[in-house]
């Protein structure tokens, strides 16, 4: 176990060399373009925390439908050892810029699923079902509308 644990710990700052790999294992698990700027990895407590930095879900014009300034990720390493599985102890959002059709979401119009359905399914099974804790900070919602004003809902702080 200490020798897992040593290993771990050596190959986290080697991590942004897989900023690709992830991007292209995001593509093709979900179908979804994805762009991360930059990826760092380090020991934390007691497990492994990853950080992605600049981080874009485009929709299918590849356009930005999701940003992120930085996304923290702190893993649990014995329950992810114990389940085989990975599994987060806390998810940090920080400068998350969503925009969604207002015609979808607000219901002035027929509803019909959006580019990364399948994604942002997987996230919503993420933060409602998986994990114990999550913020969301200094962030926003873009309704985007063709007819009118994009209405803007900002998030101080949501954990």
């Amino acid at each position: 176990m200490a020798t897992l644990v040593s290993a771990l710990r050596f190959g986290l700052p080697y991590a942004p060399g897989y900023k690709t790999d992830i991007e292209h294992w995001i593509k093709a698990e979900y179908g979804t373009e994805v762009r991360i700027g930059a990826l760092s990895a380090g020991w934390q407590g007691t497990g492994p925390a990853l950080v992605l930095q600049q981080l874009e879900v485009l929709d299918s014009s590849f356009q930005p439908q999701l940003t992120v300034k930085e996304t923290g990720v702190r893993l649990d390493f014995w329950r992810s050892l114990r389940t085989m599985k990975l599994s987060a102890a806390h998810f940090e959002l920080t400068g998350l810029t969503y925009r969604v059709d207002a015609q979808r979401w607000l219901g002035t119009g027929v509803a019909t699923p959006s580019d990364n359905q399948q994604l942002f399914d997987a996230l919503q099974d993420l933060f409602f079902k998986q994990l114990q804790h999550f913020s969301v900070l200094d962030s926003q919602l873009v309704f985007v509308s063709a007819q009118d004003e994009d209405i803007r809902l900002d998030i101080k702080a949501l954990n």
